[in-house]
């Protein structure tokens, strides 16, 4: 690899931050190869455990002291001369032997309290040479010349003055390539050049853009009869210049109830977001949603994936008809009702259909025929998911029957072939199967022939990489939080018939009461080479099992999904 200097990008590439680092340990050749990209974003602070954060932060203070010394006066006296060896001797320090390697560094507000807590550790040891965060943060971003900012926050309604985040915002706002705009509504028609003017001089190299608008109770609500015609003063700013980078865009107008004025920056806002592929929508006014479907139809038609959060019934089916190019991805989030209306606007799209996420969308979500004539249509279905882990007290809905899960054609006996057997990825679904009239838990085998049947259509999926079953937990009126009525996953039901599913890399049976013993996972290793992660053998019923794969084959993980606090 070192002969070639082009794979060094193209492997470093796809190393993730923890094998970067391994790679910079090996030797000298290594380290020059890997360092660089190790230290090419440094977005990854946003997430990363306390200490981590205090590390880097402690680098920023050292090269602020380090620059301190440096630049400080020199006494006139016999000692300047070594003063002025002394300070040209001390080593480099570390930020800035790396900081050209910089191209992305995280918001203001993320950095401001990372330094913040550096900053009052030096204020104990030498208060007298203490910068404020705020010294720090500007220090940092003035010695990452190359480097963007990942995301910050702009705030138009309320009173900003005394903001230090705000004020270093508007200072790197060209860095900054993921701005989420939070505006209090009635915003003053005064403030819309401004927010236009912000938003104009954010990086050309935009990926993602977030408006929120909230409704602003301590102003009060302000009818938009009161408006002005604004057409004149916000055509003053800027002509609308195409954010070519940008492929997110946001919506989020929570508690929002009444038109949205003016629209003249709504159109401004659009023009420049042609170039846009995945649209989310949180929450919308009656009055609007037409106004947008026309938008995404005539101005975003590069849109491919949509994502509904808290939307009415009656807007969702001329948001889905929107797309011209149609719909790669939809999902639908927080408790949308799925009315036929929209389930038919949804078909016009099987055909380009590749992601469809069904999380947290209450009783009316749906249904299970539905879904399967989904998996039976889409030719290019590459991931399925109605399955949200931790909502569950009281929607045993959420499930496929084992008859229905199967696509039994009844005239012949056979399997219905599906469109997705080829290209589906990633199932996540709760199936349930029938137990005896009793219920005991005990007995299975009154339903194997159904089992079977879900072995035999869960066999077809020859390219699925992840499979998850059941949840946490079962339902509200459940003496325990393990679904009874489940996949045995016992070679005894049928699981020797899955063994076509050798591109398996996660299995995941939490919440289920399944009977995987040391055979089973024994085959499971064998007939699934890949597999990397079991989520749900460490809930104290699977020990045997448990054993062995800790024993045998110890690089594959055994989680436990986060199961949720009663109530």
């Amino acid at each position: 690899m070192f002969n070639i200097p082009e794979l060094h990008g193209i492997v470093c590439r796809h190393l993730d931050h923890h094998d970067l680092t391994q790679c910079a340990r090996v030797n000298k050749k290594w380290h020059a190869a890997a360092i660089p990209y190790l230290w090419r974003d440094l977005s990854c602070l946003e997430d990363s455990h306390n200490a981590q954060r205090q590390s880097f932060g402690k680098l920023v203070l050292e090269n602020y002291l380090h620059e301190q010394r440096h630049h400080q006066p020199l006494n006139e006296n016999h000692n300047a001369v070594h003063s002025q060896q002394t300070q040209t001797s001390l080593p480099l320090p570390t930020l800035a032997k790396y900081s050209p390697w910089i191209r992305l560094l995280p918001g203001p507000g993320c950095l401001l309290k990372l330094l913040g807590f550096v900053q009052s550790q030096q204020r104990q040891t030498a208060p007298d040479k203490c910068p404020t965060e705020h010294e720090l943060l500007l220090h940092l971003y003035q010695h990452c010349h190359a480097a963007q900012i990942s995301r910050a926050c702009l705030y138009f309604g309320k009173d900003r003055s005394d903001d230090p985040e705000q004020e270093i915002t508007e200072l790197v706002l060209p860095r900054v390539i993921r701005p989420h705009c939070r505006i209090w509504y009635p915003l003053d028609i005064s403030e819309y050049p401004k927010l236009m003017y912000d938003l104009d001089r954010c990086s050309t190299t935009l990926e993602e853009l977030t408006i929120a608008l909230y409704v602003n109770r301590r102003r009060g609500f302000i009818p938009h009869l009161h408006y002005r015609d604004p057409a004149e003063q916000l055509q003053e700013v800027t002509a609308p210049r195409e954010w070519t980078s940008l492929k997110k865009l946001t919506l989020c107008l929570w508690g929002f109830r009444g038109d949205l004025k003016p629209k003249v920056f709504w159109s401004w806002l659009f023009k420049r977001c042609r170039r846009v592929e995945r649209l989310i929508i949180n929450s919308m006014d009656l009055s609007y949603h037409e106004y947008l479907a026309v938008a995404m139809s005539t101005q975003m038609l590069n849109l491919n994936e949509l994502v509904l959060m808290w939307v009415c019934p009656s807007q969702a089916p001329g948001l889905l008809s929107a797309s011209r190019r149609g719909w790669k991805a939809v999902e639908f989030m927080n408790n949308i009702r799925i009315s036929g209306a929209t389930q038919d606007a949804l078909k016009k799209h099987f055909s380009t259909l590749e992601v469809l996420h069904v999380s947290d969308s209450g009783s009316q979500a749906i249904e299970t025929p539905y879904m399967v004539e989904v998996l039976s249509a889409c030719p290019n279905l590459r991931v399925l998911i109605d399955h949200a882990i931790g909502n569950y007290f009281d929607e045993d809905w959420r499930r496929f029957r084992a008859q229905v899960f199967a696509d039994q054609d009844p005239e012949t006996g056979l399997l219905r072939t599906w469109a997705c057997e080829s290209s589906l990825k990633v199932l996540k679904i709760k199936i349930v199967v029938d137990l005896d009239e009793g219920g005991r838990e005990e007995v299975f085998a009154v339903q194997r022939g159904a089992q079977g049947l879900v072995y035999d259509r869960l066999a077809r999926l020859t390219n699925l990489e992840i499979l998850w079953l059941g949840n946490w937990p079962y339902g509200a009126d459940s003496p325990t939080n393990h679904q009874r009525d489940c996949l045995e996953m016992s070679l005894e039901s049928g699981l020797h018939k899955l063994a076509s599913l050798r591109k398996l890399e996660e299995l995941s049976v939490s919440g289920t009461r399944t009977r995987i013993g040391v055979e089973e996972v024994q085959w499971m290793t064998e007939h699934w080479p890949r597999l990397r992660v079991i989520y749900g053998l460490e809930d104290g019923h699977n020990k045997d099992a448990v054993g062995w794969l800790r024993e045998h084959h110890p690089g594959i993980r055994m989680l436990n999904l986060s199961r949720p606090v009663q109530q």
